[in-house]
This record gives structure tokens, C-alpha cells and sequence, in this order.
């Protein structure tokens, strides 16, 4: 008879089995995972369910393929050594954060949405809040426009066939070709705007964090309320965040930089 520890132990096992093969499958059925880790359907099911509501399981809904969730990234985030795209950011991100009192954030694209990994919040009563984890359209945000424009066009094309441009917004661009005409608006001045299109009443500006080899790894935003963004000059902003942005991406050590 198995005991109460050995079947804690073999769930466990069962969990680690299927999250290591999702790490490496995204987007897998659960057919495809129950095969890989040589489960049963319903034992698969149940379990991609309970890792699903813990966050270490993402899935967009019923039926939908399964990649890692943004849980597994929080805790990778927090196992990063002192040197890590994170802590190197803080400083710069700090800095930006007291000269307008505005908050400044650290993105990536993970699992098809852009994903906070970092944020210094505004101390306004008004004020736009994020969280580490927190996962937006990649159409609708400054910051996911300007990673997507540093992809190949092949790559852009392949997002736009398999994503709709769902409006938040009526100022969120919808038509396929004018967000490609955007991307490579951006792709040439080297920053990105959100004016309206996720939230209508805020404005966002955002800029690349580029590594040692030229590729863009990370994006830095800062977002205000659409009140206040009229009392800065709005150039003199932008210019500010895509010297932050530059800041960080001169500190990076490349060995950090490739395994963030």
C-alpha cells in the first residue's frame, strides 16, 4: 500500500514532469502532454488544473493549448543572481520614477502577452499601477509595440495571423497594415507611444533595452494619466525613457543580458 508521503511524492513528481515538458512545448494540447509524461488523460487534466490555478500553468481558456504561466516567472525572477536584467534596471528605472513621480516599468513579451517583470510605482493618489506578473496586449501597449518592431517581419507576420487586433479602445489600432506601418514607425525612431489605444485616458512611452549583440531583450515605459502628461513637454519625456532605456542596456553584462 502506498503511503500518504509516497503519493505526495509522486504528485510532485507528476507536476515537475508536466511543467518541464510544457517549458519546452508551448502551446501543447493536453493529449500531447498526457502522452510525453505517459499519464492518464483525466490524472493529466486535474493536474494541469491545479498547477493552472496556482499560475504555474497558463492556458487562455477551456480547451486551449497550455504553455508555463507567469507564476514559474515571478519565482525565476526572485532565484536571478545580483547581476540580472532586474537589479541592473532598478537604478535607472528609480531615477526616471523621481524626476516625473510617474510609473516606470521593465517589460518582456512571455507566453504571446507583454509581462511586468519589474515596476517603481508613482506615489500620486491618481496614479497607473502595475505589478510584477502582470500580463497586457502586446497591440494595445507602448512597451509591446516596441519589442514586436524589433522582430524580423516574418515574425510580425506570424503575430498578426494568428492574434486580432481586439479594440480596448476606440483609439486602438485594429487594421492589420496600419499596425504594420507603426511597427516600423517605431522600428525607425527607436521609441513607441501607447496614446489612448489600452486605456483611453493614458498616455505611455516606451524604449528598448538592447544587448551587447544587438538584439532588443527588455523594454522600460513610463505611464501618466492623460491630465498630466500636458504639463511636460512631451518630446523631452520620450527622450528622457530612451536614455534610460540606454543607461541599462550599457550596464548589462552580456552574460546576464543572454540568460534573462
Amino acid at each position: 500500500m502506498t503511503s500518504p508521503q509516497g503519493t505526495n511524492i509522486q504528485s510532485i513528481s507528476r507536476a515537475m514532469a508536466i511543467l518541464n515538458y510544457v517549458a519546452e512545448h508551448a502551446n501543447s494540447s493536453l493529449s500531447e502532454i498526457s502522452e510525453a509524461v505517459n499519464l492518464g488523460r483525466s490524472t493529466t487534466h486535474n493536474m494541469l488544473r491545479t498547477l493552472k490555478a496556482g499560475g504555474y500553468i497558463y492556458q487562455a481558456e477551456n480547451g486551449a493549448p497550455y504553455s508555463i504561466g507567469f507564476q514559474i516567472f515571478n519565482i525565476a525572477r526572485l532565484a536571478e543572481h545580483n547581476n540580472s536584467l532586474t537589479d541592473i534596471a532598478l537604478p535607472d528605472m528609480t531615477m526616471l520614477n523621481k524626476k516625473y513621480n510617474e510609473s516606470v516599468n521593465l517589460c518582456v513579451i512571455l507566453d504571446g502577452a507583454l509581462t511586468y517583470i519589474n515596476t517603481v510605482e508613482s506615489t500620486h493618489d491618481i496614479r497607473i499601477t502595475s505589478y510584477v506578473g502582470k500580463r497586457n496586449p502586446i497591440h494595445t501597449t507602448a512597451a509591446g509595440k516596441m519589442l514586436l518592431s524589433a522582430e524580423s517581419d516574418e515574425d510580425i507576420d506570424e503575430f498578426l495571423k494568428n492574434t486580432t487586433l481586439t479594440a480596448m479602445t476606440p483609439l486602438t489600432i485594429t487594421d492589420p497594415e496600419r499596425f504594420k506601418a507603426v511597427l516600423k514607425r517605431i522600428r525607425d525612431q527607436g521609441y513607441a507611444l501607447d496614446e489612448g489605444e489600452f486605456i483611453e485616458s493614458i498616455w505611455c512611452a516606451s524604449a528598448p533595452i538592447i544587448s551587447g549583440s544587438g538584439k532588443t531583450i527588455a523594454a522600460v515605459s513610463m505611464s501618466f494619466p492623460a491630465g498630466r502628461i500636458n504639463s511636460f513637454n512631451k518630446d523631452l519625456v520620450i527622450q528622457d525613457v530612451m536614455e534610460c532605456a540606454a543607461s541599462i542596456s550599457e550596464k548589462l553584462p552580456s552574460a546576464a543580458v543572454e540568460n534573462t
